[in-house]
């Protein structure tokens, strides 16, 4: 074989291999990188959501969310509507900034054994799992990330955001 063609060729599989490695890499990343603290804040938030602890997660919405809903009344009607929704997991699908916010969307996994969601029974596996997709945005205020809309999922409402 030709020396000069070995060589294009090794040159040729070593910049496959170089991009290859560029796309993976791309495609592994964290799509929340570029926001510095947002991951951590958001991993904060879900977490606390997860654990039931809705105070953790009111004190992390924007402050005009908090001046609007009673601390008493979120953190009443958010044990209520999760009852029977088990947050098992979640990931961060893609992240984009906008004029003032960061919009997150995500997926999330739930066990679903409340009774009066019919629906989600509908769509759960036989293992009474669902997955939802949905758009969460985080505003920096006062020099921090707070949660200004949590999404819509259909069993928290108070998630919403005011407007």
């Amino acid at each position: 074989m030709n020396i000069f063609i070995h060589q294009r060729r090794s040159k040729f599989a070593r910049m496959c291999g170089v991009v290859a490695g560029a796309w993976m890499l791309a495609a592994c990343s964290d799509p929340l990188d570029d926001f510095g603290a947002l991951n951590d804040r958001i991993r904060a938030y879900y977490d606390a959501e997860a654990a039931g602890d809705w105070e953790t997660v009111y004190g992390m919405r924007v402050k005009d969310f908090r001046w609007s809903v009673a601390r008493d009344y979120f953190i009443t009607a958010m044990r209520e509507d999760a009852e029977g929704w088990e947050l098992l997991d979640y990931k961060v699908l893609e992240a984009e900034e906008t004029l003032n916010n960061v919009r997150v969307r995500l997926k999330f996994r739930y066990r679903v054994t409340a009774q009066d969601h019919a629906w989600a029974r509908l769509v759960a596996d036989r293992d009474g799992i669902v997955e939802l997709e949905d758009v969460a945005s985080w505003v920096f205020e006062d020099d921090e990330w707070l949660c200004e809309h949590a999404g819509v999922r259909a069993h928290l409402p108070m998630s919403d955001s005011l407007n």
